[in-house]
């Protein structure tokens, strides 16, 4: 009896929304709210940023530490510890939130990834480089739940899943671009000299951001 019913279903057509709008549309559409909401501007630059630094210092966290001497055999141990910290900084963001404003927040973890990288950037004994190396997954921990926040704050549920890929995309560009010079770098000279490239640039920007651009979003 089954197969007999089977036989006689027939697949629905096919009707098209008329207001459908397709993906290079919405695309367009995603990239002009962007531009049209100063508080997604400032997130995009926020991220493109911030992942200079958080993001570099895992593709080339390696490096670094057999650069410092670092005993091979706690690599595991430094990594695990690097992941307990994203861990337990990502459950604090909750409760600070609700002692610090969003724009105060963000701005400590700029801060605290600055102050990191210029440690890596100088110090020569493993163990401090090989803690503050750990040390970045706090800054990268609380932005990750801080930034998912502040977004969806300010997105369209609607257009939530473009825009995050929109800004994944954008980082990815960035890079494209960004990491075969950090590399030539680290191997023409040290990983150092890329750690105080980076140093640098977040820290202007943490002027730049406390400055000018906490002003604009208050």
């Amino acid at each position: 009896m089954s197969w007999g019913v089977m036989w006689t279903l027939v697949e629905p057509k096919f009707y098209k929304p008329v207001d459908e709008v397709n993906v290079l549309t919405h695309l367009k559409q995603s990239g002009q709210f962007i531009w049209r909401s100063k508080h997604l501007r400032f997130m995009l630059g926020f991220v493109l940023i911030f992942s200079l630094g958080s993001d570099i210092s895992y593709g080339y966290g390696q490096i670094y530490l057999k650069q410092l001497m670092f005993p091979v055999a706690l690599f595991g141990v430094i990594y695990t510890l690097k992941s307990l910290l994203v861990t337990v900084a990502a459950n604090l963001t909750s409760p600070l939130q609700k002692r610090f404003s969003g724009q105060n927040l963000f701005g400590i973890q700029m801060v605290m990834l600055a102050g990191l990288f210029w440690i890596m950037a100088v110090t020569n004994n493993y163990w401090i480089g090989a803690l503050c190396f750990a040390a970045v997954a706090i800054p990268h921990g609380l932005f990750g739940i801080s930034k998912s926040g502040y977004m969806h704050q300010n997105i369209e549920s609607h257009q939530r899943a473009t825009i995050d890929s929109m800004f994944s995309f954008v980082v990815a560009v960035m890079f494209l671009i960004v990491e075969p010079i950090f590399g030539l770098l680290a191997d023409i000279y040290s990983i150092k000299l890329p750690f105080l490239l980076i140093a640098t640039i977040i820290s202007i920007y943490s002027v730049y951001y406390f400055l000018v651009e906490k002003k604009k979003l208050t």
